[in-house]
């Protein structure tokens, strides 16, 4: 693969997946299963992680509105990283939004947002060096 198609492919991925992260958690605010304090806050640890390479993303999208034409060959390994990264931490964000909507015993909003923190937690770290690798932007960066 491709270092362009590999951005645009990673782009895509997390473009939509944080808008679709973003409109799950407003859906469960909207549909009166977490309080408006709760939505919000839900919300707002929700997004974080996936907006760091969203932005990137998008960003690059922008700059180079041509056809990926970037034809450095990328190892398979790179490209899978950068591509089940972010599709693992949507899933695994949209199974909890899941989990909390079927109203398990002893998963109310209190445990989805403490369950969230730590997956944004572990995500984070991989998914700036994702961010500023394929994008040249990571959390504090100088350009």
């Amino acid at each position: 693969m491709n270092l362009g198609v590999l951005r645009a492919l990673v782009s895509v991925i997390v473009i939509f997946g944080h808008l679709l992260v973003f409109l799950t958690a407003m859906a469960l605010g909207v549909f009166s299963l977490l309080g408006g304090v709760d939505a919000m806050q839900t919300l707002l640890m929700a997004s974080p992680v996936l907006a760091v390479i969203a932005f990137g993303a998008f960003s690059n999208v922008i700059e180079n509105k041509a056809d990926p034409s970037e034809r450095t060959r990328v190892s398979l390994m790179y490209a899978t990283i950068c591509v089940v990264f972010p599709l693992f931490l949507v899933g695994l964000v949209l199974a909890l939004f899941w989990l909390f909507y079927q109203q398990l015993d002893h998963f109310g909003p209190d445990q989805l947002k403490i369950t969230l923190g730590g997956v944004e937690t572990f995500f984070g770290v991989f998914i700036g060096m994702i961010s500023k690798s394929l994008f040249g932007y990571a959390p504090n960066s100088a350009k």
